[in-house]
């Protein structure tokens, strides 16, 4: 299951800084040198969390700066499992369904499932909630996945398995700009019939921190 985004690491690390922080949340030192190879993400997540505890003691800027590169990296191997698992999620069923009842939507007649959750009524809920965890450079409409019917909402749940050859991700080096942190991801690729290595994928994972959070400002999912 993946993990809320901008959940108590995000705002400790941003109430106190790097240098008084011992561990990060998954019990990982935050001091460790060397960054972690991520697991596949899972395809489902819980509905993410909107809020978070205020900043009131340091800007995001500060935050930043006073992180390690060795401590923004174990950051970013924290929050990138939570940031795949939430996009996957967003593009498939984030919100719990009923498969018994369903609709067509009407512009391709692909069939929703219910979606039960109390939380959201609406596409523009569900984009809300994206909106709250990414930044607006994340490309997503809750639209292409949501759609209402008889006064209720329906989430079109696509078929995009996971790439099988998948291993993990490593984060390699860092760069800040102000309260943005950019990595470079570096996935790696087994043949699932031979174990033979393929080649690997290289990406940016971003990361800006505001007053309530982390948000991801960019992403591409390694599977």
């Amino acid at each position: 299951m993946g993990k809320r985004i901008l959940l108590p690491l995000a705002a400790a690390l941003l109430l106190t800084g790097c240098s008084s922080m011992q561990h990060i949340e998954n019990g990982s030192s935050i001091n460790e040198t060397q960054p972690t190879t991520t697991a596949p993400a899972q395809t489902t997540a819980p509905p993410p969390a909107t809020t978070a505890a205020p900043v009131t003691t340091m800007s995001p800027e500060q935050a930043v700066t006073q992180c390690s590169p060795q401590e923004l990296l174990a950051l970013g191997a924290s929050l990138y499992d939570d940031a795949c698992n939430m996009l996957a999620a967003f593009r498939g069923a984030v919100y719990p369904t009923d498969p018994t009842q369903t609709a067509e939507r009407p512009t391709d007649h692909a069939t929703g499932l219910l979606v039960t959750a109390d939380s959201v009524h609406t596409p523009a809920d569900v984009q809300a909630a994206f909106d709250a965890l990414f930044t607006k450079d994340v490309p997503y409409k809750a639209a292409d996945y949501y759609f209402e019917a008889d006064g209720k909402l329906y989430a079109v749940v696509p078929d995009a398995p996971a790439d099988p050859g998948y291993v993990g991700t490593e984060l390699t080096d860092v760069r800040t700009e102000g309260s943005r942190v950019d990595f470079t991801a570096v996935s790696y690729y087994t043949d699932p019939e031979t174990g033979e290595d393929l080649p690997t994928r290289t990406a940016v994972f971003s990361l800006i921190a505001e007053e309530d959070g982390w948000k991801t400002a960019a992403l591409t999912l390694p599977y």
